[in-house]
């Protein structure tokens, strides 16, 4: 964790006692009522002195306390007057929040928290009313839902097994319709629909490499179909063709399915070790595996009913130990997750539950782990939030690229979609992957709020270019019309890069032009008194020369502007 410094755990200590007071008065109190505005009053307080302290301020969420870095600032015994465990047990992990938050998404975030448990489980959660909100000035992590336990359906589908049982039939059919003597005839053999697949199954099914225990159990049962992986797993390992060994790995498939709807699990992962091992011994199955699709209408449905049946009870309960260590094991281990993948991500595409939709996200994304290969081709979705959650799962992705990958939905129709890119991208940047180009592209965008979201990410990565770009910005006729929150972000922006050293000579220059008075194009007050604040937050001489000049301006709010910015800078008089 990071270290924090007294002034910072004070005033987020004073956040936090702000915040848990204005939930506990949101609820007691009517709208307009003096002690609820009151207290919501001292939480806008509270929150500048701590932003001025900490900018963004992250705020890390345990299950009775929260913490900054590793000073705790806030604790309390589990309960629902706890602000910690409230957010702790609705999921949420982190919340940041970034400076100038505008009183309405901070009332917006009390009302959710102060009615959490008013919320009707079946189709909202906290998390869910956060989202909806869509915030500029916070954001927030979320746990694995899936880690606090699930419950396992115990109902069998018996379709499963047929499935597996048809698959063999068809190539037992296919084996018994050819006379023994014309096996090895060329001329003969290739009059039937699949000769290798079907002469080296034949042949291993004639002298399979069986073990004393297979034996036994052969024994016990000459036709021991409740156990077909147990033959099918000896057999993997002697196929002599790829097509041979698919057709095995194909029905292996269905076992593994079978297994996990039944939560089965260990055998699932024993299974899928097996044909690890196969292809460790045996280059033909190595072929099968690369060639291979797992992600069989089976293996979905059994995922997806362990999905739904989590999603249904996770509203009600905590979920036992043994539920959650099933659910664990299934989305976490290393054997089973990455055959799951693949599926996981097409169950995300087409679910139509928002429930199991936000479990699957939140599984998909509790390891750098998914490749982007599987995810680029659901960017063209026609349903936004189908495309959002891609661009979400980008940002996790251990091969995923700003320009490759994320080139195609900087235009997309829907703004959701496109602040999305934005925070993946501020992700892939911090990461040490280029984003500035798409960052120029948003910063254009005809949007508000996608262009204020832009502005607010870029840094020095995105070089004098786009430094440029910021600056071109506010020389735009209609920038002094723009809302305040998109003024704000790029006068920040400027400033945050003109301290990192690109453009300085430039930014000065543009900056100096908005606030020298104009006859033929009158700049508004606030488009000046924004220039010269950010003079003054510019390190550096060209900087000081220009207030100094301001300073002598004859328009008295200018001289006024200018002398506190450089009052600030703490200049002598005689520098």
């Amino acid at each position: 964790m990071q270290e924090t410094n007294s002034a910072t755990g004070s005033a987020a200590r004073e956040l936090c006692r702000n915040l848990e007071r204005a939930c506990r008065e949101s609820r007691m109190y009517q709208e307009g009522h003096p002690t609820r505005e009151g207290g919501f009053q001292q939480l806008i307080a509270a929150m500048d002195r701590a932003l001025a302290a900490a900018s963004p301020l992250k705020l890390i969420i345990h299950d009775t306390n929260i913490s900054v870095g590793d000073e705790a600032v806030y604790t309390g015994d589990p309960g629902s007057d706890n602000l910690a465990f409230v957010l702790f047990r609705d999921g949420l992990r982190e919340l940041i929040f970034y400076p100038e938050i505008p009183q309405d998404e901070l009332l917006l975030l009390v009302d959710a928290i102060a009615n959490v448990d008013s919320i009707d489980r079946w189709d909202h959660d906290l998390v869910t009313t956060l989202w909806e909100a869509d915030f500029l000035h916070i954001d927030y992590v979320v746990a694995d839902p899936l880690m606090t336990g699930a419950e396992i359906s115990t109902e069998i589908v018996d379709s499963l097994r047929n499935v597996v049982l048809r698959r063999l039939a068809q190539a037992e059919d296919a084996i018994a319709a050819m006379p023994e003597r014309t096996l090895d005839t060329p001329s003969e053999l290739a009059n039937t629909p699949s000769p290798s697949d079907e002469t080296a199954l034949r042949r291993l099914l004639d002298s399979p490499p069986l073990d004393a225990e297979t034996v036994r159990q052969m024994a016990a049962d000459p036709c021991p179909l409740d156990d077909l992986y147990l033959f099918l797993t000896q057999l993997l390992p002697k196929a002599e063709t790829p097509e041979a060994a698919a057709i095995m790995i194909g029905a292996l498939v269905d076992e593994i399915a079978k297994m996990i709807k039944n939560a089965d699990l260990e055998t699932a992962r024993h299974l899928i070790n097996l044909v690890h091992d196969a292809a460790g011994a045996n280059p033909a199955v190595v072929a099968a595996v690369e060639q291979a699709d797992f992600r069989t209408p089976e293996l979905a449905r059994a995922v997806r009913l362990l999905l739904a049946q989590r999603s249904d009870v996770s509203g009600d309960r905590e979920g036992g130990e043994e539920d959650g260590s099933c659910a664990q094991l299934l989305l976490t281990d290393p054997t089973l997750r990455p055959i799951l993948l693949p599926v996981l991500l097409d169950l995300l595409a087409d679910e139509e539950d928002r429930a199991v939709r936000r479990s699957l996200l939140a599984i998909l994304t509790a390891r750098r782990d998914l490749p982007s290969r599987f995810i680029v081709s659901h960017l063209d979705d026609h349903r936004w939030y189908v495309v959002r959650n891609m661009v979400q799962l980008l940002a996790v992705s251990p091969d995923a690229r700003p320009d490759l990958h994320l080139r195609a939905t900087v235009h997309h129709p829907d703004e959701r979609v496109r602040k999305e890119v934005i925070r993946t991208l501020e992700r892939m940047a911090a990461a040490g992957q280029d984003s500035s180009p798409l960052l120029r592209v948003f910063l254009r965008d005809s949007d508000s709020g996608v262009r204020t979201l832009a502005a607010r990410i870029v840094g020095p990565s995105i070089g004098e270019r786009g430094m440029r770009e910021v600056l071109s910005l506010v020389e735009r006729p209609d920038f002094s019309t723009r809302p305040e929150s998109e003024s704000e972000a790029v006068f920040s922006a400027i400033a945050r890069l003109a301290r990192a050293g690109l453009a300085v000579s430039t930014a000065v220059e543009t900056l100096e032009s908005l606030w020298q008075p104009q006859l033929w194009r009158k700049k508004s007050a606030a488009l000046r008194t924004a220039a010269l604040r950010t003079l003054g937050s510019i390190p550096g001489d060209e900087a000081t020369r220009s207030l100094r000049r301001a300073a002598k301006s004859r328009d008295p709010r200018i001289r006024l502007l200018a002398e506190e910015s450089l009052s600030r800078k703490r200049i002598p008089e005689n520098e």
